[in-house]
């Protein structure tokens, strides 16, 4: 009989009877419903953020060098009024057992979908707040938030009270622009250039094979099963990696030891280095803590070039040797230009470098040094670089000095600034015809170059490599350029070069060789 009477209300409210709905709550849903009907749901999601944004409670504190702690603070009512328009909606379009559509008690609907409404508003609410909070006071700020999204709750009672970190773009004044000195080099081939593209050519065609003596040589590929711990407890394990013997970041750790405690390993040898844990990295417990890393190595691999005669040049498409360093002198010839404005392009680089007043992070994050790494890739594909030397050459930048990876961010944000100022944009077009000349580069398909671009997250950086070539050609032609010899342009690059310092020398002298070896890194 119970259970009898517990249904009847049930039936009697799908029969549509008055006494059972909640009219006034209907009808007020109706009346909002028609009052929004003329809007589109752009305006309507528009007016909600605009909402928001002039409610939400946003405190800034400092905590280093363009990093700031944002404290946001919610309203209530605006968190009630987002869970009542979607539990409303839910209550009009979703169907309930023993109900018609839209006429099952509001209690039901959020007893069902109460858990995952509430996420959802969660994250609507965290998401927007953040950026309402960024425009609200006029931030600039580089990437993603530093923020766990799992450790914010929605509150069943009371204001959401949530903070994030996050780095913000530096400002600063750029330097005078017109009439910037630059020496203009002759470039002449020689054989020597012509041997080391020829070595690049054949890097290409390059595989791993087992070394012959068994023993890890700098840059070899070792294979081996790795632990990493941290006071005495693994934290990481993997079987059968692959690492090369150099410098390397291992789990979000710089290692930079990891060549040397590599080299002369052969199979069946156990080795181990120690590396300290990055302030940022993304495991907090193990932040500014000592990592150990061992190695069972397994096997060793090395880059072994194709002979270099007739045969490899009929792979090509030549009849021999001597066709091929032919073609080879006639195609770096015929670069020259691009060589000398690569040049020319680079005095201007250093001349931005030494005259622009710019303040970074002390402590760069790795998430910016990612950037710095994708960027420089995508310069290198663009130089036709062989992929084997393209990842030497970002395994250096990932462990190199920071003043270095400082200098390639430095350079970035005055490069943007300039990207502002003359108003350079890169098109769909530039894009893809760039691509297509690193598919010619490297003997892919252009989809699978661009492919490769979208997975690594590249093609933003081939738009700033281009973006940034752009706006250091409008500078260039309105430089004072000046044609010099080969000799003289080693000369000048030579006295740019830091000089040591002395025991003896004054504090302002040592503030000048700071900024030269900051020019340095930089070029």
């Amino acid at each position: 009989m119970t259970d009898q009477t517990e249904d009847r209300p049930e039936q009697a409210q799908t029969d549509d009877d008055p006494a059972q709905t909640d009219a006034p709550e209907e009808a007020a849903a109706e009346d909002a419903e028609d009052q929004d009907a003329e809007k589109t749901d752009e305006q309507i999601a528009e007016e909600k953020y605009e909402k928001l944004k002039e409610a939400v409670g946003v405190e800034i504190e400092d905590v280093g060098t363009l990093r700031h702690r944002l404290s946001l603070t919610v309203p209530r009512e605006l968190i009630d009024e987002r869970l009542d328009e979607q539990f409303t909606e839910l209550q009009r379009e979703r169907d309930i057992r023993g109900f018609r559509r839209g006429r099952a008690p509001r209690r039901l609907v959020e007893k069902a979908y109460g858990s995952e409404v509430r996420d959802l508003i969660r994250e609507q609410i965290i998401a927007q707040a953040y950026q309402a909070a960024t425009e609200k006071k006029d931030l600039h700020v580089l990437g993603e938030p530093d923020l766990n999204l799992d450790e914010i709750k929605l509150p069943e009672e009371g204001n959401l009270e949530f903070s994030c970190v996050v780095e913000v773009k530096p400002e600063f004044e750029l330097p005078e622009l017109k009439g910037i000195p630059v020496k203009k080099p002759t470039v002449t081939i020689t054989d020597a250039d012509v041997d080391m593209q020829i070595e690049r050519l054949q890097m290409r065609f390059g595989r791993y094979e087992p070394a012959e003596d068994g023993t890890v040589q700098i840059d070899d590929l070792v294979v081996a099963d790795a632990k990493m711990s941290v006071d005495g407890e693994v934290v990481h394990e993997e079987t059968n990696a692959q690492f090369a013997a150099r410098p390397s970041r291992i789990e979000g750790i710089v290692v930079e030891g990891l060549g040397d405690a590599l080299l002369g390993a052969k199979e069946g040898d156990q080795r181990s280095v120690e590396a300290e844990v990055p302030d940022d990295h993304e495991n907090e417990k193990l932040r500014g803590k000592t990592a150990k890393f061992e190695f069972a190595v397994h096997d060793v691999k090395r880059l072994v070039l194709p002979t270099l005669d007739d045969d490899f040049a009929k792979m090509l498409g030549l009849e021999s040797v001597a066709e091929l360093k032919n073609m080879i002198k006639a195609e770096s010839e015929s670069r020259i230009d691009q060589e000398i404005q690569r040049g020319m392009r680079a005095q201007i680089r250093q001349y931005l470098a030494e005259k622009t007043e710019l303040e970074i992070p002390a402590g760069l994050s790795g998430r910016q040094t990612e950037r710095v790494v994708q960027r420089r890739m995508v310069e290198l594909q663009r130089q036709g670089v062989p992929e084997t030397e393209i990842e030497k050459n970002l395994d250096e930048l990932r462990t190199t000095a920071k003043e270095q990876v400082a200098g390639e961010i430095r350079m970035f944000f005055i490069l943007e600034k300039l990207g502002e100022e003359f108003g350079v944009d890169v098109t769909e077009d530039e894009l893809n015809g760039q691509i297509a000349q690193i598919a010619q580069a490297s003997n892919r398909r252009f989809d699978r170059v661009r492919d490769e671009l979208v997975q690594r997250n590249g093609l933003q950086s081939l738009y700033i490599s281009i973006r940034d070539e752009k706006c250091i050609d409008r500078l260039l032609q309105d430089a004072e350029i000046t044609e010099v010899t080969p000799d003289e342009a080693e000369e000048a690059a030579e006295s740019k070069k830091p000089k040591k310092k002395t025991k003896k020398a004054t504090k302002k002298k040592k503030t000048k060789s700071k900024k030269e070896d900051d020019l340095a890194d930089e070029t």
